[in-house]
């Protein structure tokens, strides 16, 4: 994954442990759906953020024991339009699987996003993507995100 994608997702991803940073709901209009290898992926939490001169949307299932995550990260000079999904490209996905065992990252190789809108306002969109040939998981197909706002990471 592109060097600053990696450290946006790696920011985002600490601002979900941090206690009583967001204790409401998703708000209104804010989702993020999937199919990974087939299995609906709902997220129970959704955030998105700009930092690293990328923006990024967070979609988050927590498990109890386990959480899973699906990032979208996209240089953000980019504006509404389909682009290729690739492993060093201007939008990078990512799935990350955290559990006791520690956190598994598993990079999109391959795909296309269709983003509706990629502004800090809103950034929202769909794609499909095919993981690296490592990952014990091979695509997410039918994904849907959309945050109502991006915030500043620091």
């Amino acid at each position: 994954m592109k060097e600053s994608h990696q450290h946006c997702m790696k920011a985002a991803l600490k601002e979900f442990k941090k206690p009583g940073k967001r204790s409401f709901s998703i708000p209104a209009g804010d989702s993020f759906t999937a199919l990974i290898d087939g299995q609906p992926f709902t997220a129970t939490d959704v955030r998105g953020f700009h930092s690293f001169g990328v923006r990024i949307v967070v979609g988050l299932i927590d498990e109890g024991g386990e959480r899973r995550y699906i990032t979208v990260a996209a240089d953000d000079y980019l504006a509404a339009g389909e682009y290729d999904v690739t492993l060093e490209g201007e939008v990078t996905i990512g799935y990350v699987v955290e559990n006791a065992g520690g956190n598994n990252e598993y990079s999109a190789e391959a795909g296309r996003i269709t983003m509706s809108s990629a502004e800090n306002i809103e950034f929202s969109g769909q794609f499909n993507a095919t993981l690296v040939e490592s990952s014990p998981y091979q695509e997410i197909t039918e994904a849907c995100f959309k945050v109502g706002q991006t915030v500043e990471l620091s």
